[in-house]
């Protein structure tokens, strides 16, 4: 039977906290496994994620229907879904290796539940956990703890970028601002519902900003729904510069990034920001 602990941890979604110690205890770290693309599956959902390659989610499928963007474009790297710190004018582009591309030390906790660790990045001297969890019913539970492991305080919170194909549409519950560096805003709004869609009516690439009236985002694309739940809504409770939810979208290279920002928070040393992330995938 499925532990109160373990429904929790799903059910308390995208719920920022701030809490002293390290990584997860050695009483439930239990056994140590190769690295190597490690499989979740639960029904017709499977995940996918390589400790090799920045612990990035690389594959997303219902049954055999992928939903994340495979193509790896230029730099190899736009593809799946990966984690970073924010504010992004912390450390401007590319990303910290140690986030993105380095490799992570991963522990399988227990049957369809894994915890993947990054190496201190040298520069803000922060690191970061990715705990991946999988139901019987295919539910994706995602808890992500930035650790700063430096003698100072740090104000920091996660960051989650989704690679997706272009094509389909976003659509979430707007909430009191929306903004772009495009003029018009590239969405429509109906009954509170914001709706961004993925065609050949865009031409240039674009990021649009919001802050959110409700927790779950959604994208559908080709019979499926992928959402995402948070609860981080509002614009203040976010890194600066940054919103609860960013999409960006880019037509000619043919993909978007679905981005949700966790809390953000000044963490004393040996301190973490926590940000739980739970993701569905059914057919439309």
């Amino acid at each position: 039977m499925t532990s109160l602990r373990a429904i929790l941890s799903i059910i308390a979604v995208s719920l920022l906290i701030v809490s002293c110690g390290g990584g997860e205890t050695g009483s439930e770290a239990t056994e140590a496994i190769p690295a190597g693309p490690i499989t979740l599956t639960g029904g017709p959902v499977s995940i996918t994620v390589d400790p090799a390659n920045g612990a990035r989610i690389t594959s997303y499928k219902y049954q055999d229907k992928e939903v994340l963007n495979q193509d790896q474009g230029n730099n190899g790297l736009m593809f799946g879904s990966t984690v970073w710190t924010g504010p992004q004018e912390d450390w401007g582009w590319p990303p910290p290796a140690a986030f993105d591309t380095k490799p992570y030390n991963v522990v399988k906790v227990r049957d369809n539940v894994y915890l993947f660790t990054s190496e201190v990045d040298p520069e803000s001297e922060l690191r970061l956990e990715k705990r991946v969890q999988m139901t019987e019913a295919g539910e994706v539970g995602l808890r992500y703890a930035v650790i700063n492991e430096s003698n100072k305080n740090v104000r920091v919170g996660a960051w989650e970028n989704t690679r997706l194909p272009y094509g389909g549409r976003f659509e979430f519950p707007i909430g009191d601002t929306a903004w772009s560096k495009v003029d018009p805003l590239p969405l429509v709004i109906k009954d509170s519902t914001a709706v961004i869609f993925l065609d050949e009516q865009n031409t240039e690439p674009a990021k649009v900003y919001a802050s959110l009236r409700d927790t779950a985002v959604r994208y559908v694309h080709e019979g499926l729904i992928f959402t995402k739940q948070t609860m981080i809504t509002g614009k203040n409770q976010v890194a600066e510069g940054q919103a609860p939810l960013e999409i960006y979208f880019d037509p000619e290279n043919g993909f978007s990034e679905y981005e949700l920002h966790g809390g953000v928070y000044t963490l004393q040393p040996a301190q973490r920001a926590v940000m739980r992330v739970k993701w569905t995938l059914r057919k439309e």
